[in-house]
């Protein structure tokens, strides 16, 4: 089934709010049926009940888990990265205080698994290699001082490039009408590698005060 945002919206409304309903609703009528057995003469009535109950309970799983199977399977992706409200039950949760400013690399490639977001390449400022410590490469950008570090982002040395290369990439939506229930439009920019001149290799850099997370 195609991944729409109509889809998405239906999917969360079935699986976070009618399904665990609709099994509440079944629990007490059991519940019910079960603790009055004793009392009723005719008990094969409420023993077919029950057992009826159970039968159109398990259809209406069975066929909302196969109707969002596509959700379900994508649903991981979606978080506090690409998307500013939680499904809950009957409602959303305003989670955009908890949007990731700066997402690294990894954070990207999760969400280019939901089927609704392109990899898109930026243009970045350029940058100036100042040196290295042992944790962090240093850059200067607009004068001002940038650490980065290898955790989430390659930094390598090559004699093919005589500047600073910076690749840079955003994940995009490709249909906006996700944005109703959500979604962000664009996670990123985020820097994937940075190529610095080989020559340049052997450079330390120590700053005197604090820098800024490139």
């Amino acid at each position: 089934m195609p991944v729409t945002s109509h889809y998405w919206a239906q999917s969360e409304k079935l699986v976070d709010s009618l399904l665990p309903c609709s099994l509440l609703l079944c629990l007490l009528l059991l519940f019910f049926l079960f603790v009055t057995l004793p009392y009723v003469k005719k008990k094969k009535y409420n023993l077919i009940t029950m057992l009826v109950l159970t039968v159109i309970e398990g259809i209406i799983a069975s066929s909302i888990l196969l109707y969002a199977t596509d959700y379900r399977y994508l649903r991981p992706y979606a978080s506090r990265v690409n998307r500013s409200v939680e499904s809950r039950f009957l409602n959303y949760l305003d989670i955009s205080t908890l949007q990731e400013k700066k997402p690294h690399k990894d954070m990207v490639q999760e969400t280019l698994r939901l089927p609704f977001y392109q990899l898109v390449d930026e243009t970045t400022e350029p940058l100036i290699y100042l040196g290295k410590s042992p944790d962090y490469f240093y850059f200067e950008k607009n004068k001002k001082i940038y650490r980065r570090d290898t955790l989430h982002t390659k930094i390598s040395f090559s004699k093919k490039v005589n500047a600073v290369i910076v690749d840079a990439k955003s994940a995009i939506l490709t249909d906006n009408s996700f944005t109703s229930i959500g979604f962000y439009p664009k996670v990123g920019p985020t820097i994937f590698s940075i190529t610095i001149p080989k020559n340049q290799e052997s450079l330390s850099y120590f700053p005197a005060t604090k820098p800024g997370e490139l």
